[in-house]
This record gives structure tokens, C-alpha cells and sequence, in this order.
């Protein structure tokens, strides 16, 4: 009896501790959803008030990201694109569009609600036309890359159907900037059209004038030619005249020379037959050689 009533009273016991341990557990169970609804509620309220603080920090033309960065470093959620996409908008403020390029490219990759993903996608459309240096486009390659980067920011914003061709896109801003990407496409691709006539109309040009140069100096070396071949002919002419001049010199020479020996000729038999006509006078010639007389 004593046994039984000892038993019992174990029993008892135990339904108290067994309902001591499920009134426990339940009371843990509500701490700890009340702790992690507070700590929700502090990270929320943290993160509403670093927000607004850094939105109006924003709007005084401060652009200081270092905040934003780091949430967007640690804790991105809930919300996580927002911190991005606040980043994103310091850097493009402050002319980094590369920086803020990454930073909406990365928001784009978090949660974001419905409606504001074109707000995202317009910033980084934006971002990577920042880039272009329109003023410097001197070169058709300047130009083709120009275009490029515009019609990556086109494709950025008919993805998800911000802008379409048809002109009705979601989101009117986003449109808007779509049509006006295409103008300056348009635009780009006219000048790049007009350079290139014009490239051709210089290398026309170029080719005239070397062809002009090239007719000048044929007809140069055909004058030059001219007049080397008129002054070797002159040369020849003047050449066969010396030559007939000395013939002539040297043909009156053999005259002179003929001549002077035929009157040596003469003159020798002349003193020949004289020589001879003084033999046949006999004596006299002797007498008349001995008196000295000369004849």
C-alpha cells in the first residue's frame, strides 16, 4: 500500500517535470523568436536609418560610399540590392561610371522587388554611356567603340522589357533613354559614313596627285631624254664635222707635202741639167772657174 501510493506520487511528479519541460521549451521558443524579432527589428531599423542618413547626405551633394560599401561587404539582405544600388549612384556622381558600372551590375544579381529593377538598369545604362568620351571621337575606331558601348547600354535596357522597339516599355524613363541611344547611334553611324566618303574622296584625291606627279615626271624624263638624244645627235653632227675638218687638213697637208717634194723634185733636176750644161763648155768653164767667177 505504502509502495503504491509512493509509485503514485512519482507519477505526479513526473507530469509536473513533463509539463515544466514543455512550458520551458515553449518559453524558450518564444524568447528566441522575441530575441531574433528584435534583432531583425534593430538590423532593419539600422539599416532604414543608415540608409536614410546616407540618402540625405545624397541629397547635399555628399557622395561618401564608404558606409553602403560596407553593408554591402557584410550583410546584404533584407534588401541587399539597395545598399548597391546606392553605391553605384555615389560613384556615378562623382564621374567613377567604371565603379558604378560594377555596383549596379552586381545589384542586378540580388533580390529585387517588382518595379524597380528598371531603376537599376537605367542607372547602368547610364553608367557605361559615362563612359564614352564624345568630345574625343576623332577616328573611326573611336567611333565604332562608341557605338558599341551604346548598344550594350540598349541591350541592358530591353532585357526585361524596360524599353522595347516597339516604344512600349514598363518603364517610360527607361524608354525614353532607349530612343535617345538610338538617335546617337544613328547619329554616330552617319558621321562614321560621312568620314569614310570622305576617307575616299582624300585617297582619290591622293591618287590624282600622284598620278598627276607620276605623268609630270614621265614627261620630265621623256624631255630629258629629248634633249639627251638632241644633244648626242648635235654631238655626233659636231664630231663628223671635226672629223671631215681634219680630213680636209690632213688631205691638204699631203697636197702641200706633194707639192713641195715636186718642186724639190724639179728644183734638183734643174740643178741637175745645170751641172751638166757647165761640163760641155770645156776650158772656159775651167777659166771661168779659176778666175772666181761665179755664174
Amino acid at each position: 500500500m505504502k509502495a503504491d501510493k509512493i509509485t503514485e506520487k512519482f507519477k505526479k511528479t513526473g507530469k509536473k517535470m513533463a509539463a515544466f519541460g514543455r512550458t520551458f521549451r515553449i518559453s524558450f521558443l518564444l524568447l528566441f523568436l522575441a530575441a531574433l524579432t528584435a534583432a531583425a527589428a534593430i538590423f532593419l531599423s539600422w539599416r532604414y536609418l543608415t540608409n536614410r542618413y546616407y540618402l540625405s547626405r545624397y541629397a547635399q551633394g555628399e557622395y561618401k560610399v564608404g558606409t553602403e560599401e560596407r553593408l554591402v561587404q557584410t550583410i546584404n539582405r533584407p534588401e541587399g540590392y539597395i545598399a548597391a544600388y546606392n553605391v553605384g549612384n555615389g560613384y556615378y556622381m562623382t564621374g567613377n561610371y567604371e565603379m558604378a558600372e560594377a555596383y549596379f551590375r552586381y545589384a542586378l544579381t540580388l533580390d529585387i522587388p517588382e518595379g524597380k529593377e528598371c531603376d537599376v538598369r537605367v542607372n547602368l545604362a547610364l553608367s557605361l554611356i559615362g563612359q564614352i568620351d564624345f568630345e574625343g571621337l576623332e577616328t573611326n575606331d573611336d567611333i565604332l567603340y562608341a557605338i558599341s558601348i551604346l548598344e550594350e547600354a540598349r541591350e541592358v535596357l530591353l532585357e526585361v522589357g524596360c524599353a522595347t522597339d516597339e516604344n512600349d516599355g514598363h518603364d517610360p524613363e527607361a524608354q525614353q533613354l532607349k530612343n535617345e541611344i538610338d538617335k546617337k547611334i544613328e547619329e554616330l553611324k552617319e558621321k562614321l559614313d560621312q568620314d569614310q566618303g570622305d576617307q575616299d574622296d582624300q585617297d582619290d584625291q591622293q591618287d590624282q596627285q600622284d598620278q598627276n606627279q607620276q605623268d609630270q615626271q614621265d614627261q620630265q624624263d621623256q624631255q630629258n631624254q629629248q634633249q639627251q638624244n638632241g644633244s648626242s645627235a648635235k654631238e655626233q653632227k659636231i664630231k663628223r664635222r671635226l672629223e671631215s675638218q681634219e680630213k680636209d687638213i690632213q688631205r691638204e697637208r699631203q697636197q702641200q707635202q706633194q707639192q713641195k717634194e715636186g718642186e724639190q723634185a724639179r728644183e734638183e733636176a734643174r740643178e741637175q741639167a745645170s751641172g751638166e750644161s757647165g761640163g760641155s763648155d770645156g776650158g772656159n768653164g775651167g777659166a771661168e772657174n779659176g778666175n772666181g767667177k761665179i755664174w
